[in-house]
């Protein structure tokens, strides 16, 4: 990630404070469904490597949240057996919503 880090003060205090939502939003995206966490934590990797390099390396050494910033430094791609889980589960959720929502109109 570029390190140029913001000067200004006030800016730097809004953009760290919305990486702590980012990270907030993401943290909760990994529990609910149909709520992508990873691109969140990714976000909020960007905005405090912008901000403060403690809770930049403090996301990055995370032991829940760090791999998924490392991969996507490091260029790693989502596996293929992960795509077609992720991929099947999608198509699940659709489905069974789907016969629901039919089953609520009549």
């Amino acid at each position: 990630m570029s390190r140029g880090l913001i000067k200004n003060y006030f800016l730097r205090r809004i953009v760290l404070f919305l990486g702590f939502i980012s990270l907030t939003i993401g943290v909760i995206g990994i529990f609910v469904p149909m709520l992508p966490g990873v691109v969140f934590i990714l976000i909020s990797a960007y905005l405090f490597s912008k901000t403060s390099q403690k809770f930049y390396d403090w996301l990055l050494n995370n032991k829940q949240f760090g791999q998924y910033v490392r991969d996507y430094n490091n260029g790693a791609k989502m596996p293929v057996r992960a795509k077609v889980i992720t991929g099947l589960l999608i198509l699940i959720s659709l489905t069974v919503s789907f016969f629901v929502f039919v089953k609520q109109i009549n």
